[in-house]
């Protein structure tokens, strides 16, 4: 997102291009520093992480399915009950 962002708002010469401009590298940063700490702390356990990672890939990509569905049937529900 923020590689699109970037572009969008230069090309667009978004007003406040500056903030947006501050809060990318701010989030950047952020994000580095984080995943250079769990790199860090996690060192030669990463067989232990990895095996705990790829459970809660396969849980969030059961959530999200399950929540796209629950959006859906929701919406679909509220143009039927709208709809005269």
């Amino acid at each position: 997102m923020s590689c699109v962002g970037a572009v969008q708002s230069a090309a667009t010469w978004l007003p406040l291009c500056h903030r947006f401009l501050f809060a990318n590298v701010r989030g950047g940063v952020a994000w580095a520093m984080v995943f250079s700490l769990i790199g860090y702390f996690v060192g030669n356990n990463w067989k232990t992480i990895e095996k705990y990672i790829g459970r809660a890939g396969i849980l969030a990509l059961v959530a999200g399915v399950i929540a796209i569905w629950m959006y859906r049937c929701v919406m679909r529900h509220h143009r039927h009950a709208v709809a005269p």
